[in-house]
């Protein structure tokens, strides 16, 4: 049979659980039953009293004969008794002890659980919440420290750690934010101030280059926007590309257009994605296109009498040093007539620069000759008569839209030799 308490089995004939010491309830019946019997007993004796005396004394004679019985059985009985109260009184006290460990009962098993954690559970909650608070609040600390000695990295990642449900969660996650937002500032002052240093000394190339660096050796950083950055290097770019129109600019007020033409293509191959800002200026500096010397042209009309050298100085009769590009001859035992056409196309506005003749032992100071630019047919410039004796001639003369520009010498003498220097020439 089954103990309703406990729910364990025992054997039959038990009046109480082995277990848990609850009376079972075939022990009840049998108590039932026993008090019919002495019910029973109690009628049998009441219809012996009914009986004729002389039954209960044929009865009783038959008894003379038999011994008392012994009260050793009813010893041994209360002993018994005894035994199981205190057996029964043991198995209740372990059952208050080890209470929840074997219940058939669902309630009655809720009912313990219920207890025990009313007892144990709300106390040994509350420590551990606190042990994790002082956790948290140490691992805040540190990353408040961390923080303090510019190491975001790892005072973000301490702030991460804390785990969601956490009483400092929220703050950690503010703290994380916070830091990562000063990590970058860091990262940008840091960056923003290099380049304003190369900037400020006009190093604009070595500006986009380390910027170039910056970007790929904080694309793995966790914790740097790099939108920042590449917002960052359109800005440079875009000063670049002013830089280095300025600088051209004073190239060419210089006069040194080929340098010009240098600086904007190695600016183009630097910053590609300006390319085509940069290819307008381009143009315009190109070898077809670009100012340049009479010695720079590929083709001439007549150009047996004009001699073409690199820039070459040279002193005149005064002692006035000159960058000499080129001369014209007219000798007319080589068939030098000093005449030399050189097509413009038209793609210019001006021609500038200087002329004299050169001072040489032929020449004697009574040697002279003269000057002529000619454009379509039309005398733009004229140096008049000069010698090794007269001062340089500079000249600035329009050539807008002239096609064929026309450099001519007329010998005073055509049977000696008489040489025009041009320096410093430009045509723009």
């Amino acid at each position: 049979m089954f103990c309703k308490s406990c729910g364990k089995k025992n054997q039959d004939g038990l009046m109480y659980c082995e277990y848990c010491g609850t009376k079972l309830s075939s022990s009840k019946q049998a108590v039932t039953h026993g008090q019919s019997m002495s019910s029973g007993n109690m009628g049998t004796h009441s219809s012996q009293i009914n009986t004729p005396v002389s039954n209960m004394y044929s009865g009783q004679e038959n008894n003379v004969n038999q011994k008392p019985k012994s009260n050793t059985g009813l010893i041994l009985g209360i002993g018994a008794v005894v035994v199981l109260i205190c057996i029964v009184a043991g198995v209740s006290s372990g059952r208050s002890a080890n209470q929840g460990t074997d219940y058939s009962d669902e309630n009655e098993y809720q009912e313990y659980v219920d207890a025990a954690y009313d007892e144990y559970g709300t106390n040994a909650d509350y420590e551990e919440s606190q042990q994790g608070t002082e956790t948290s609040q140490e691992m805040l600390t540190k990353a408040q420290k961390y923080a303090s000695e510019k190491q975001y990295y790892t005072a973000v990642k301490l702030c991460n750690d804390i785990a969601q449900g956490d009483k400092n969660y929220d703050k950690a996650q503010q703290m994380a934010q916070q830091f990562t937002q000063e990590s970058r500032q860091m990262v940008m002052d840091s960056v923003t101030e290099e380049l304003n240093k190369l900037k400020s000394n006009g190093y604009y190339d070595g500006a986009i280059l380390t910027l170039n660096n910056y970007i790929e050796s904080y694309s793995i950083d966790e914790l740097m926007d790099m939108q920042l950055l590449y917002d960052l290097r359109e800005t440079l770019r875009d000063e670049y590309v002013q830089f280095i129109l300025q600088t051209v600019e004073g190239l060419k007020a210089e006069g040194d257009y080929d340098q010009a033409y240098e600086v904007i293509i190695k600016a183009q191959e630097l910053v590609p994605e300006r390319a085509g800002q940069l290819q307008t200026e381009a143009d315009a500096l190109d070898i077809k296109h670009r100012p340049r010397s009479i010695a720079d042209f590929e083709t001439y009309i007549d150009n047996e009498a004009l001699q073409t050298l690199h820039p070459t100085h040279d002193v005149d009769a005064l002692g006035n040093e000159h960058s000499v590009r080129a001369w014209i001859t007219y000798y007319e035992f080589l068939d030098h007539y000093g005449d030399v056409k050189v097509g413009l196309d038209g793609v210019y506005t001006r021609y500038k620069g200087t002329v004299y003749v050169h001072k040489t032992e032929k020449f004697n100071e009574s040697k002279v000759l003269q000057f002529q630019m000619i454009g379509d047919g039309q005398v733009l410039f004229d140096t008049g008569i000069i010698g090794i004796t007269s001062s340089p001639c500079e000249f600035n003369i329009d050539v807008t839209g002239v096609q064929v520009l026309e450099l001519k010498v007329i010998p005073g003498d055509p049977s000696i030799q008489s040489t025009v220097y041009i320096a410093e020439d430009l045509f723009s």
